[in-house]
């Protein structure tokens, strides 16, 4: 099974960090006075961001699949954040429990 992301790794934290940038700088600051342009380049970043996750996680046999996509859709920066940090262990685990449920 593929266990890699169809784009680069560090590709994606780059647009995590991009993503909250331009959001804290439209919304608490506006030191370039462009604010429309930074939360358009937050919102857009961000649902790239979401959609790639979304997809790695709907893609891969991962535990508790279904806790993570709802977490996604309730709080999406820690959940994106915590499941690239796990994201390796949720895999690893999910083919495990895969192979247990296969036994049976």
């Amino acid at each position: 099974m593929e266990k890699f992301f169809r784009i680069n790794k560090s590709f994606v934290w780059v647009l995590i960090f991009i993503s909250i940038f331009a959001f804290i700088e439209a919304v608490f600051f506006n030191f370039f006075n462009n604010q429309t342009a930074f939360f358009s380049i937050g919102l857009i970043s961000f649902l790239y961001l979401f959609f790639i996750i979304l997809s790695d996680i709907l893609s891969h046999t991962i535990y508790n699949k279904t806790f993570w996509i709802i977490s996604l859709f309730i709080m999406s920066y820690p959940t994106i954040i915590v499941y690239l940090i796990r994201r390796e262990q949720l895999i690893k685990f999910g083919e495990k429990m895969l192979q247990k449920q296969n036994r049976k």
